[in-house]
């Protein structure tokens, strides 16, 4: 609801409102509450009855006054139903003027236009004064004789109706010289030639389908489809959907806003201050550890600075080793890894019996490559422990993620790259650790870091933990917990709320400039309109939701594409200005804000 905001709620199949913070301000004890409280009053039904509450939740028109419709307020008053008869009442639901109506069309500047119960025509204005108007309503008498000057184009009956036309105006003319429907459209044809079983018309403000019998059905102007004849039809899928004056008045107003959110944009800034953890800064200093192998790999090709690895399985590393043996020795920085000798157990000979003596990387830990550095006929790859989530938000928000950024420190404020290497060049003049000429772990240590058995690069994809049956329940916990981060990192930092607009409203899109709307169709031409409004800086651009004539799950689907689309754009900042999403039911409107709920859940849209 525009003016409070307030969100309808449903219990027990009944209909209640609550604040943005979830208060209660009408228990749900009304069958439908319509959201609209732009005139300061709130319609809430009881079966077909209409009432009224304040802003405030209080009750102004009681449902014991017996209204059927009730319109919007203007200058005190509005339109409504009651017994099958229209008038006007005041914001009490008092009557100003007589029930005596059969017709009342809703307020236009001049007042309502209104047929009496005897067909006369004629408008009321908003203290319920009738004046009678020049041009009769039906059944009016045609002028008699019928003589072919009387309209711009003589009238050719067919079974006993002519369409006849007079000064821009079309009607309906019967045989015996009265109106079946009088001169009030802009234009009239069959609405299908071949059967001929009624008449499609349209005035300013709709399309109508009229019968022979004076049935007038009334349609949304977006229901109706071209045609190979004539100035369009209702189609058959169309025909049951006819709408009501308020679903028709509702429409012809200003699309209402179902949600209104402000887009996060991605701030690399932040998210680089959020590794800080990670790279040696906030009293968290890196680990070492080391891991030699001999494996046959061309070190350059598979390492590329910059590049983010999966481990790939639990790999033992050590803080012990001196000078390298092997041409390979991996580097390995993080804000610490599992310590095996640390973990608790009640059997410390089965800990004996574990594949794990010193430290070990999970197989999902990550890390990206800081150097390569070949030095003395060996060549040490440093690789620095990022979280996983920090890897995956960059992806997502398309983040090349700069080594110059990350200004990752080792001791003493070095950077680190440069520890790095000076460590490798110290310990080359070290005597040889007995770990580098132990068997078992040569063994150990010659699975390259983020290489398979095979020696092929493993996928980047986290791998679920499956563990054999043989497994005891100590080395499952030990591969758990080698697969745990130590540090923390959390991505709420790295988005910043914007000052733009994303709104769901529903209405009809016609009051919005067509330069800026485009059809929702699919996110191929979504992403493609979106470029073009970053290209021309345009404030907002609009998306048509049109008519969702498909099943839910399709619905669902299609908000879902179209939306991640949207936001893409949003969050990395390409586009800066507002965007609408307009649909023109409640229902469609729905999807589009569910899918946009889930988002702000996720902390991607802010209120």
């Amino acid at each position: 609801m525009n003016r409070t905001g307030y969100v309808i709620f449903h219990e027990k199949g009944k209909a209640g409102l609550k604040d943005a913070d979830g208060h209660v301000v009408l228990p749900a004890v009304y069958d439908k509450i319509l959201d609209y409280d732009d005139d300061g009053y709130i319609r809430v039904l009881k079966g077909d009855v209409y009432g009224t509450v304040d802003l405030e939740g209080k009750e102004v028109i009681p449902h014991s006054v017996g209204l059927t419709h009730l319109g919007v307020f203007h200058q005190h008053t509005a339109r409504a139903m009651k017994d099958g008869r229209w008038g006007l009442v005041d914001e009490k639901g008092n009557a100003v003027g007589a029930f005596d109506y059969a017709l009342m069309g809703a307020h236009r500047k001049w007042g309502y236009n209104v047929t009496t119960l005897n067909g006369q025509q004629g408008i009321v204005n908003e203290k319920g004064v009738f004046s009678p108007s020049v041009q009769p309503h039906k059944p009016a008498p045609a002028p008699k004789p019928l003589y072919p000057d009387s309209y711009d184009i003589p009238p050719t009956f067919w079974k006993g109706f002519a369409v006849c036309h007079k000064q821009g105006k079309y009607g309906i003319l019967k045989a015996d010289g009265t109106y079946l429907f009088p001169m009030v459209y802009t234009a009239i044809n069959w609405n299908d030639f071949k059967k001929m079983d009624c008449w499609f018309a349209v005035d300013e403000r709709a399309c109508y389908l009229l019968y022979p019998d004076g049935t007038r059905n009334m349609y949304l102007k977006s229901q109706a489809e071209r045609a190979p004849l004539g100035i369009g039809k209702i189609p058959d899928k169309e025909i049951s959907n006819d709408i009501t004056e308020e679903q028709l008045e509702w429409n012809l107003s200003e699309p209402k806003d179902i949600l209104v959110l402000y887009p996060k944009t991605v701030d690399t800034k932040s998210f680089y201050a959020s590794l800080k953890e990670w790279t040696g800064y906030y009293f968290s200093p890196l680990q070492f550890y080391y891991r030699d192998t001999g494996a046959p790999i061309d070190v350059d090709k598979v390492y590329k600075k910059g590049s983010v690895i999966r481990c790939g399985a639990e790999m033992e590393v050590t803080q012990k080793l001196l000078r390298p043996v092997h041409k390979l020795r991996f580097m390995v920085a993080s804000p610490g890894l599992f310590n095996v000798e640390d973990f608790p157990t009640r059997n410390r000979r089965e800990l004996e019996a574990s594949p794990f003596e010193e430290y070990v990387i999970g197989r999902n830990l990550y890390f990206i490559v800081m150097d390569v550095y070949h030095y003395a006929g060996m060549v040490q790859v440093l690789l620095l422990q990022l979280p996983y989530d920090a890897i995956a938000f960059a992806r997502k928000y398309h983040i090349k993620i700069s080594l110059k950024s990350l200004s990752a420190i080792g001791p003493d404020d070095t950077l680190l790259v440069q520890f790095a290497r000076h460590d490798l060049q110290i310990k080359s003049a070290e005597p040889v650790h007995g770990h580098s000429l132990s068997g078992k772990w040569v063994r150990k240590m010659w699975q390259p870091i983020g290489l398979d058995e095979n020696l092929n690069p493993v996928s980047n994809k986290p791998e679920e933990l499956v563990f054999a049956e043989s497994s005891t329940h100590n080395e499952q916990m030990w591969v758990r917990r080698a697969n745990d981060e130590c540090g923390y990192w959390n991505e709420t930092s790295c988005l910043k709320r914007t000052t733009n607009t994303i709104k769901v409203k529903y209405g009809d899109v016609s009051h919005f400039p067509e330069d800026i709307v485009f059809d929702a169709a699919d996110s191929k031409s979504v992403n493609r309109d979106m470029k073009k409004a970053e290209e021309n800086e345009w404030k907002t651009i609009v998306f048509n939701c049109g008519n969702m004539h498909c099943g839910k799950a399709k619905k669902n689907t299609n908000a879902k594409n179209v939306i991640a689309v949207v936001m893409k754009h949003l969050l990395t900042g390409q586009y800066t200005g507002n965007v609408v999403f307009c649909c023109e039911t409640k229902d469609d409107a729905e999807v589009y804000r569910k899918e946009l709920e889930d988002r702000k859940l996720k902390g991607e849209l802010a209120e």
